[in-house]
Order: C-alpha cells, then structure tokens, then sequence
C-alpha cells in the first residue's frame, strides 16, 4: 500500500473529532478545497476547520466576530470554557495568532472579520506561503478595502478575481515597511502586498505570483489538483467515520524518509506523542 495513504490516513484520525461518530453534515468540506490546490507534492499543509471544532464541541460557543472576542477576553480566560477553547484553538494555528492579535484592523485592511474564516488551508515551503481562507464573506467589503489601499482588480475569471497591490502582482513578496498593515494576513505585517484571488466565500493569497498562476490553471482545470490522487481516498474513508477538525498532509520528501530509520520520527512524536508506536504503525 502506498505509504503516503497510509501516514495520511494515520494523521487524520488523530485529528479527527473523537466526540462524533456521524459524518460530516456538508459532505468533505477539505476534498472541496483540495480541488484549488496544485498537485505539486513539495509542500507541508494544515488545514483547520474552525465550524467543525464548533459542530463537535458545542460548549465552546464561537465569537460573533472580532469585537465580540476582544470583550470576552478581559478575566475570563481560565474560567469561560468557550473562549479557552477557541483561544488555544487560535493561538495554535501560527501565523494566524497574529490576525487574532490584530482582529480589530483585519476589517479595514481585508474587508473580512477574523471570526467569518470558517476554514484555512495553509501550505508552505521552504521559501513560499499560500494561505487559503473559507467562509461567507462580503464581496464588496473585500473590494473596498482593497480599493482603500490602492489595489486593484487585475483580472476576473467566471467564478474568481484577482486583486494587486501597486508594486504588481509579480512583486507581491517586495517588503515595504513604509506600508505595514498587521491586519493584513497576506504579507501586511512586513508592508508586503500579496496578490490575492476573491470570490464571495474565499480570500487566496499567495507570497509568490507563480504560485496563485497555479492555483488558476487549477481552477480553470489546466493543472490537476490535490482531490485527484491518493489522499482523496484517506480523506473520505477518515471523514465517514467522524466530523474532521484538523488535518496534516505530509510533503512527498518526508514521505519517503520514514524509509530511512530515525528519520521523521520527531516530526510523528508530535502528533502521535510515542514515535515509535507511530512508526511501528506504518511498517
């Protein structure tokens, strides 16, 4: 069996809710965005469904929006078990603790509220970031505030638009310190202005323009996707089982370390917390 299904496998079931045995009310919400993604087998992916974590723990009722968070906080973060849960739940998925911080300018300088991302699908790579962001967005805030910041629309396609700041699309990682904007989660902190796809339940960003020219010729059906190779199965046979919170898709080169003895077995330890037993699990 091929061992990038089997990990894959063994990393969503740890991730996957424990509490809830039914399947997933809207089908698989992470196959759906896998359908955006270029197959390129080079990259580390974390994906977080934040309605899920809500649909498995409903003690751990979710924030309005930002505001609603900011007046949670103040004394109540040992004693309110909803806002400990969303709070670890956030800090955790780094680098997005930062937009937390910075919720109350995320608005003006996106057009979204922290609190309407239903789900982030986030891949890097030695020099690249993409961020994927899912939820039920206002398609005109976004363009305001864009249009605030002096971006603007570049191109449309059918189902998608594509948004530069005025160095270019081609110059989305030239940092700019002259126009940092930590509300920005595309490169705002460091004044870079990433070029970035809209659509009214997605915001794309992307540090390097070549990689969102992929995510089109995906979209558009000129380059295959993630959803079409192994991990579809592992993903589905692991989402009929549970609803699925988070999930780790390991990148080809660690795939094939796990061949070498010792190899990868901190990176399973941190999941599995006993790397041998999780190694043990793959052989």
């Amino acid at each position: 069996m091929n061992r990038r299904f089997i990990l894959l496998v063994l990393l969503l079931c740890v991730l996957c809710s424990a509490s809830l045995t039914t399947a997933q009310a809207n089908g698989t919400p992470l196959l759906e965005l896998l359908t955006l993604v270029p197959d390129q087998g080079l990259s580390d992916f974390y994906y977080t469904d934040f309605s899920a974590i809500a649909q498995a723990y409903p003690p751990a009722r979710r924030p309005a929006d930002w505001r609603e968070y900011d007046q949670m906080i103040p004394d109540r973060l040992e004693d309110d078990f909803a806002l400990n849960v969303w709070w670890h739940v956030f800090r955790n998925m780094n680098p997005l603790v930062n937009e937390l911080l910075n919720g109350d300018s995320m608005p003006a300088a996106t057009g979204v509220d922290f609190f309407q991302i239903d789900r982030t699908l986030l891949y890097t790579s030695t020099t690249n970031e993409v961020y994927y962001f899912q939820g039920g967005f206002d398609i005109d805030a976004m363009q305001s505030a864009l249009s605030a910041r002096s971006f603007a629309s570049k191109a449309a396609g059918r189902d998608f638009e594509l948004w530069c700041g005025t160095v270019g699309c081609e110059n989305s990682s030239v940092p700019d310190m002259y126009q940092n904007t930590p509300g920005d989660p595309f490169g705002g902190e460091f004044g870079r202005r990433w070029a970035r796809l809209l659509t009214p339940n997605l915001m794309i960003g992307a540090n390097e323009f070549t990689d969102l020219q992929l995510i089109v010729d995906t979209i558009t059906g000129e380059q295959s996707s993630l959803a079409t190779g192994p991990d579809r199965a592992a993903i589905t046979a692991v989402s009929d089982q549970g609803v699925l919170l988070r999930a780790y898709i390991a990148p080809d080169y660690f795939i094939n370390s796990l061949s070498v003895p010792g190899h990868g077995l901190i990176d399973l330890g941190i999941l599995y917390g006993n790397p041998a037993a999780a190694f043990r699990e793959l052989l």
